[in-house]
């Protein structure tokens, strides 16, 4: 009866050396025992006092992936370029009652002094007094003191 058994484990060389011993005693006990008649201790003494030359095969390399993705060119859709934030070509135009209510929630929020020096720098005693033309500047001012507009 023809027997043969392949097993592959990736192991330290050590253990390798090992499981090798083991499997040459077993195959040599079958082999000498079914072909004459010789004593299992005796076969085992010959085994372990002269053990057969020891085989140990590195492992395979590991197969290389069929394509390297980083080597295949892969086509891309173009990148639209950024859109261009649009500006405005016209100033954004305020009315006296928006200014008003803005300037009031700076009077509620204890800022009058701060709304005083404003008026003051656009050379204007009140809100009534404001040149039209001013109102974007003003608006944007009282935005910087906090107030919503």
């Amino acid at each position: 009866m023809d027997f043969t058994l392949n097993i592959k484990i990736e192991a330290t060389p050590e253990f390798c050396r090992a499981l090798d011993n083991i499997a040459n005693t077993i195959t040599a006990a079958f082999c000498v025992t079914a072909a004459s008649n010789v004593d299992a201790e005796q076969l085992r003494k010959a085994v372990v006092e002269n053990p057969a030359p020891i085989k140990v095969e590195a492992p395979a390399p590991a197969p290389a992936p069929a394509s390297d993705p980083a080597a295949v060119p892969v086509a891309t859709a173009p990148v639209p370029p950024a859109p261009v934030p649009t500006v405005p070509t016209t100033a954004q135009t305020y009315t006296q009652d928006q200014l008003a209510l803005a300037a009031s929630g700076l009077m509620d929020a204890g800022k009058l002094a701060e709304l005083q020096q404003l008026l003051a720098t656009f050379k204007v005693t009140s809100l009534v007094t404001l040149p039209k033309d001013q109102y974007g500047a003003f608006a944007t001012k009282l935005r910087e003191l906090g107030a919503k507009i």
